[in-house]
């Protein structure tokens, strides 16, 4: 069997630090979601020396100072898509005429 979330595990809920690091240690996959890419865009920006546009509100802060490196890795290492034989998992839909074929990882945290 394969568990699959479709994204958006994060900031759903109360416990968003305890859903993540229950799927990481069950094994459980997840397609990267908009709340993730959000996520992940921030802690890139913070980085840089450049100062951070991306502004989180409270939950996102707290999620964001709990994060351990695992967490970050796992987040930054979600596909924004997967494909199991004839089926393919992603978040949201596609834009008109957008092939997954040729969408990367780089285009996600943009």
């Amino acid at each position: 069997d394969i568990e699959v979330c479709v994204g958006d595990v994060i900031t759903r809920g109360k416990d968003s630090i305890k859903t993540l690091r229950y799927l990481q240690s069950n094994n459980i996959k997840s397609v990267l979601g908009n709340h993730e890419d959000k996520i992940v865009r921030y802690l890139q920006h913070q980085e840089s020396v450049k100062e951070n546009p991306i502004v989180l509100d409270e939950d996102e802060q707290d999620i964001v100072v709990n994060l351990n490196a695992e967490d970050v890795s796992y987040l930054k290492n979600m596909p924004l898509f997967m494909r199991f034989e004839k089926i393919t998992i992603l978040h949201g839909g596609l834009q008109n005429r957008q092939n997954l074929n040729k969408i990367s990882k780089k285009s996600r945290a943009q």
